[in-house]
């Protein structure tokens, strides 16, 4: 009797835990389709507070964040949003193995992508190698963008990490040479 009691507390203790989540999920879901980021991104953050793997409320306060950044009213305060996006957007593709949330937002990404390999080509411009090496891995890790790796494998090179700037080279070059062997384009790009 008593082992029935406690599965049937264990189970509704569960299906309260899911309940809420999912209520977080809707509504960040909800407030960042009207437009309202803040509260989307106030939202993802209440849920991740109970669960830091929920994928799709990363991806949400990634967006969010991003569309905060944009916004001049949140430029100049002392939360960098476009930091806390990228920040947001490598743990949301870290949750989403299966890839699922990242074909629904990921599309989202790719001005985010922009933006950060513009930051980081200006630090790669004024010789801070080791951040403009952490922005264009994590462009990488967010599209597979091979140009960004490329940058990133001559930040290694300027960081005098021969070995790792070789291997990130090599990389790009058998990416390349085997997208042109498949048509993909017609010439490679390193």
């Amino acid at each position: 009797m008593k082992l029935r009691t406690l599965s049937l507390l264990f189970f509704l203790g569960i299906i309260h835990l899911s309940q809420a989540q999912t209520k977080s999920v809707l509504k960040a879901r909800e407030y960042y389709a009207a437009g309202k980021y803040v509260e989307a991104q106030k939202m993802c953050e209440k849920g991740l507070e109970n669960d830091k793997s929920t994928t799709e409320l990363w991806f949400i306060k990634a967006i969010s964040e991003y569309e905060m950044y944009l916004l001049p009213k949140y430029r100049k305060g002392d939360v960098d949003y476009f930091k806390e996006a990228m920040k947001s957007a490598v743990k949301a593709k870290g949750y989403d193995d299966d890839g699922e949330y990242f074909l629904q937002y990921g599309e989202r990404f790719n001005a985010l992508v922009v933006a950060n390999n513009k930051e980081a080509i200006s630090n790669y411009g004024q010789g801070r190698y080791p951040r403009a090496l952490q922005m264009y891995k994590n462009s990488y890790e967010l599209t597979g963008d091979t140009i960004a790796l490329g940058m990133a494998g001559h930040c290694y090179w300027m960081l005098k990490q021969n070995l790792d700037a070789v291997k990130t080279m090599r990389k790009v070059a058998n990416m390349n040479y085997l997208a042109n062997a498949e048509g993909k384009h017609k010439k490679t790009y390193v």
